[in-house]
């Protein structure tokens, strides 16, 4: 279960954990307007912290070499920010980065190209193993630990040509992922920045890449590579109601991963923590199948156990709502012109 907050003033306070000189200092940045320099960001203090079956992909790919990124540390007290570089780790064998990344994408984004299928069913064949002992609320939600190879794809394919930011928001090797965000305030982040939200299928075909993995690297879930299914620490819910204490209870509840520091989480088109860490925010236009009419949802899951799927797209949230395991990533047109979706024929089929 994830407890949410609601935010009862113009623009929600995002609440950053960071490392400052070993010390978890909480930062805090409205997005609600506009930075004097353009773009609004959430920065968040610089941290050091398997490959599988490779994969065909639907267009040229090109291997990822380790490469130094430029991130941003954010003063505690207001002040420049210096900026430094974190050596990215290679991405795993099954990872490539389309080549056409630099010309189709603003810098930081990646491009992702292929078929996406509407509704897809996935064959579990070993669920993770559930402690009798343990209360339903530690346990967590059924989980599969490995899926089938086969599966079943039904509705009209699409052809999806889009950008997506490479890490969660601000986006930043070597920095936490921004949380307590609501739907509203992630919007307008990408906004100011000359981006978008997601749509749900967009962010499904960044994660689970042309073969339809359930999880970005492959068919099992495993905890070693993706920061999911960390150990729950119950809410104090009071605390996450009062303004006073929702800092400190959020810091004590956050359990982050830098972006950049699990590597072998990366998606078959080099797109990083897309499960665990933080759920995103994404626009669902299709809305889910038997669950009321929305036009948002929360996709991927958080730190704690939860599905955690490419597929696990929750649209219970309201659009003023933020929760503690609550981020986002952004999504923007290609810069070649191609649409960003268009349908493909009946004879279409999902490559294997």
């Amino acid at each position: 279960m994830i407890t949410s907050v609601r935010s009862g003033i113009g623009a929600l306070v995002l609440v950053v954990v960071a490392a400052v000189a070993g010390t978890g200092v909480l930062l805090r940045a409205r997005i609600g307007s506009r930075a004097k320099g353009g773009a609004s960001r959430v920065a968040a203090a610089a941290e050091s912290s398997d490959a599988a079956e490779p994969s065909p992909s639907m267009a040229p790919l090109a291997t990822v070499a380790p490469s130094a990124v430029a991130t941003e540390a954010s003063s505690p007290v207001g002040g420049a920010s210096p900026s430094s570089t974190v050596e990215l780790p290679p991405l795993p064998e099954h990872a490539r980065i389309d080549p056409r990344s630099d010309a189709a994408c603003p810098q930081g984004m990646l491009l992702v190209d292929g078929a996406y299928c509407p509704a897809v069913a996935h064959f579990c064949a070993e669920w993770v193993g559930e402690d009798p002992t343990a209360s339903p609320v530690r346990r967590g939600p059924k989980r599969c630990r490995r899926y089938q190879k086969k599966l079943v794809c039904e509705g009209q394919m699409a052809r999806l040509h889009v950008c997506i930011d490479r890490f969660e928001y601000p986006n930043l090797v070597g920095a936490r992922p921004a949380l307590m965000t609501t739907y509203r305030d992630a919007s307008h982040a990408c906004s100011v920045e000359g981006k978008r939200l997601c749509e749900a299928d967009e962010w499904t075909l960044a994660c689970e890449g042309p073969r339809t993995w359930p999880y970005p690297h492959g068919l099992e879930r495993e905890p070693a590579r993706c920061p999911i299914d960390r150990p729950r620490r119950a809410p104090n819910h009071e605390a996450l109601a009062r303004p006073n204490d929702v800092s400190l209870e959020v810091e004590r509840l956050d359990q982050r991963a830098p972006s950049g520091t699990h590597p072998g989480c990366a998606s078959t088109f080099g797109v990083h923590d897309l499960i665990g860490n933080v759920s995103e925010w994404v626009h669902d236009r299709r809305g889910q199948r038997g669950a009321p009419r929305s036009d948002i949802a929360l996709a991927g899951g958080g730190w704690e156990p939860a599905v955690a799927t490419c597929r696990n797209v929750d649209s219970r949230a309201t659009p003023d709502e933020a929760t503690y395991q609550s981020g986002f990533r952004c999504c923007a047109n290609a810069l070649d012109g191609e649409a960003p979706r268009r349908a493909l024929g009946d004879s279409a089929r999902y490559p294997h």
